[in-house]
């Protein structure tokens, strides 16, 4: 009796540990699915990265060209309210030697 008792048990033992492979192997699987979408999920969110330092690279160079756009038009419109004053200057001395001439703007 003590040898089919210990047959018994070994059976026990081989089934169990039989379905215990079984079951890792599914959950191996699964895992393993689950990794593959990590790792596309993962190759997108790098692809985004890329993209999102290209827009960031732009739009410095966008702010840079801006900022030195705004730094000429400054100069500008310094030139411009220096040859509006020059132009007024010349009116009062035209006016004031007697010639009447109207500059058209």
């Amino acid at each position: 009796m003590a040898q089919t008792d210990i047959e018994r048990f070994t059976r026990d033992i081989e089934r169990f540990t039989r379905l215990m492979l079984d079951e890792f192997g599914r959950v191996h699987e699964r895992l393993d699915k689950h990794d593959e979408r990590f790792d596309r999920i993962d190759a997108l969110l790098t692809n985004h990265d890329q993209r999102f330092d290209n827009i960031d690279r732009e739009l410095h160079s966008i702010r840079t060209e801006l900022n030195d756009l705004t730094e000429k038009v400054d100069n500008i419109l310094g030139y411009r309210k220096e040859i509006d004053h020059a132009l007024e200057r010349i009116g009062t001395i035209e006016k004031h030697l007697g010639l009447d001439r109207k500059i058209s703007a």
